[in-house]
């Protein structure tokens, strides 16, 4: 399997980066991966792009994005590089979003949204329902899944 997997960051400041990251090395310790962080950026296709060099110097074989817009701008930069995805370098993306419909189709991380959405419907009901009594701060944590298409593959050699 791949030994040094990189996370291309997000914004500094968003949270949902903040808990990729950590995620990101948590998992990268249980399977035994050598983590590589690459620094913040804007969550742009041009970022991603502009990232690929980058990854490329890393030792990483494959990269995982803060979200699905980045990596496909890793595509394109690693495509621009002359790297075949998924033959010589993995990507993967976050959100699921237009993933399935791009070429290649991109293995990516759903937050499953829907689930989401169902969920704050029910918070927002909830509190509506109990008025000033009800709790202010409530956290619900939904699992995601790793929805595999074709920018993944065993690295090389």
């Amino acid at each position: 399997g791949h030994t040094r997997v990189a996370y291309l960051s997000g914004p500094a400041r968003s949270w949902a980066n903040g808990q990729r990251r950590k995620a990101f090395r948590r998992a990268a310790d249980r399977l035994g991966v050598e983590p590589h962080v690459l620094p913040s950026r804007m969550s742009t296709y041009a970022a991603g792009q502009q990232a690929a060099p980058a990854l490329l110097t890393s030792g990483a074989s494959a990269v995982v994005a803060f979200d699905d817009l980045m990596a496909h701008g890793v595509l394109a930069g690693l495509a621009a590089e002359g790297v075949s995805v998924p033959a010589e370098f993995s990507v993967v993306g976050c959100d699921d979003v237009m993933a399935a419909q791009t070429y290649p189709p991109l293995t990516t991380v759903s937050a499953r949204a829907a689930e989401a959405g169902a969920a704050a419907v029910d918070l927002l009901t909830q509190r509506l329902g109990r008025g000033a009594e009800a709790a202010s701060d409530v956290r619900v944590l939904l699992d995601t899944a790793l929805v595999e298409r074709s920018t993944t593959a065993a690295p090389r050699g």
